[in-house]
């Protein structure tokens, strides 16, 4: 039937008859939300611990020659999903093109941001800390280094490396830093590399830091020994750089890592649709070529999906802003394959984020394209609600837990239980500039006790779920998940011994 009723359209349209094909059901596409005004443009987005999201940017003003002004300060925001309401937390230093990565008691680490006083992309080293609970900025120890669009990865032991960033000359710092709470910030000579800005870092489980980009060549250095310094392992098979592109670790798959898109040139040009994925598990990894985006882009932004599957949206073919591409896809690891996800209403390119919320919605934010984003895509967010909020029922989480020990169990109420096939860990994103190196999609396991009683596994490996907080979702057998709750994963507490 499906076959007479094409060939029926077909006809038509050889006929000269207008035919209008019905758009696929939002089961199959998702949906996205009417945009709504946004107080802030979105440059930097981070999901919090408490389950609000911070935008924040840089303030700005416009000269008489269409100069830009960065005055010494940043415009942030808080929005709790719950009230739809807005604090400000606007900061007086600013940490505009900063890095950041989550430590293990919520608070999100920030390194430097840009000073501009003797050229224009001149770091700086201050640091800060961002308390999510008391929502307050608080200095923390300088860096040994300056450092503008550097990238912060967290390890598995709680501690921060800081890779690149230009330092007070303009020029591409070659240091690493690692910050370990509680006891500051040194460098780790071993680590000495040139990368270019942002680069796209990921922990793989057994300890490794993986470098997949900008750059063709992939690199590999191993915290557990780190005397070897960067090891090379592999090139792309694109060959070229992938300036604004985008990363991620495959869902279930640690340490399967895929790139997409970007462009050939430091200018924005020659945008690739290309992806490819490598297996760190393997002796010799090598990058190997998976299916293509619909359209060629730079500047998109990856979001991992609770059903395991990952989102990408807004991107462009040229420059900073130009050729937007509205166009959203989601990437199904199982299969390999990409679908169509529906358009935006807003172009979102240079300078935007997306993020995965607790309810399961996804925000597309930022692109500063006008001065402060008083219009056009920097002045709006747009929501999307995934293909599994439009298949049914969802999944509760009726009795949760706020703590998850490495290696331990707790007892959860979920409803309907058995129809659960799946609890992950989803750790929030902190992104910006296509480059989010926070994400994590944890599966964990479980078992159906009774009714709706379940026990839940917590993660054995801290390479694979770094300390902190996660969103714990529930998913069903129709891959539609629960809403999140918000847990911390922490170590075991210590066993106290019996005094004698």
């Amino acid at each position: 039937m499906r076959r007479r009723v094409t060939r029926f359209v077909a006809a038509l349209a050889v006929a000269g008859v207008a035919v209008v094909e019905a758009a696929p059901p939002a089961s199959q596409i998702g949906s996205w939300e009417a945009p709504r005004k946004w107080p802030v443009v979105g440059i930097h987005a981070m999901v919090l611990a408490t389950g609000e999201v911070m935008h924040y940017a840089y303030e700005e003003a416009r000269g008489p020659e269409e100069n830009r002004v960065y005055y010494e300060g940043s415009r942030a925001k808080i929005w709790n999903p719950e009230t739809d309401k807005f604090k400000d937390v606007s900061w007086e230093s600013n940490v505009f093109c900063s890095g950041h990565s989550f430590l293990a008691d919520g608070k999100i680490f920030v390194t430097g941001g840009i000073r501009q006083e003797g050229c224009p992309t001149e770091g700086r080293e201050e640091t800060f800390l961002f308390d999510p609970f008391t929502r307050e900025w608080t200095a923390y120890e300088p860096m040994r280094l300056p450092r503008y669009y550097p990238t912060n990865l967290t390890l598995g032991d709680g501690s921060v490396m800081i890779l690149s960033g230009n330092n007070s000359h303009c020029k591409l710092v070659s240091a690493m830093e690692i910050m370990e709470p509680g006891e500051g910030i040194r460098v780790v000579k071993e680590g000495k590399k040139v990368f270019k800005l942002y680069p796209r870092v990921h922990l793989l489980p057994d300890g490794r830091v993986v470098n997949v980009g900008v750059e063709p060549r992939t690199l590999v250095f191993d915290t557990t020994n780190p005397s070897e310094g960067w090891v090379g392992v592999a090139r792309t098979n694109h060959g070229e750089y992938r300036w604004e592109g985008t990363s991620f670790q495959i869902p279930g798959d640690p340490f399967k890592v895929m790139i997409c898109g970007g462009f050939e040139t430091y200018e924005g040009d020659r945008p690739t649709d290309t992806c490819e994925v490598i297996d760190f598990s393997e002796k010799k990894p090598q990058w190997r070529y998976t299916a293509p985006m619909s359209q060629p882009r730079g500047h998109a932004n990856a979001v991992l999906l609770p059903d395991g599957k990952v989102l990408v949206v807004g991107g462009g073919g040229h420059n900073l802003y130009d050729d937007p591409v509205r166009q959203a896809e989601i990437f199904d690891p199982e299969t390999g394959r990409w679908s169509p996800a529906g358009l935006t209403r807003w172009g979102r390119m240079y300078h935007s984020t997306a993020v995965l919320i607790p309810d399961g919605r996804v925000i597309s934010a930022g692109q500063d394209d006008v001065p402060g984003g008083a219009s056009g895509a920097g002045a709006f967010a747009e929501f999307y609600r995934p293909p599994y909020l439009h298949r049914g029922k969802r999944p509760r989480i009726k009795q949760a837990v706020t703590t998850l020990e490495y290696g331990g169990e707790v007892q959860m109420k979920l409803k309907p239980g058995k129809q659960i096939e799946k609890v992950v860990l989803i750790r929030p994103s902190a992104v910006t500039h296509s480059v989010n190196s926070t994400q994590r999609y944890v599966p964990l396991e479980f078992e159906l006790i009774k009714g709706a009683r379940v026990t839940v596994y917590g993660p054995t490996n801290p390479n694979e779920a770094p300390p902190g907080y996660y969103m714990l979702f529930a998913v069903n057998r129709a891959g539609v998940p629960s809403e999140a709750v918000m847990v911390q994963v922490v170590p075991p507490a210590p066993v106290e011994e019996e005094t004698p």
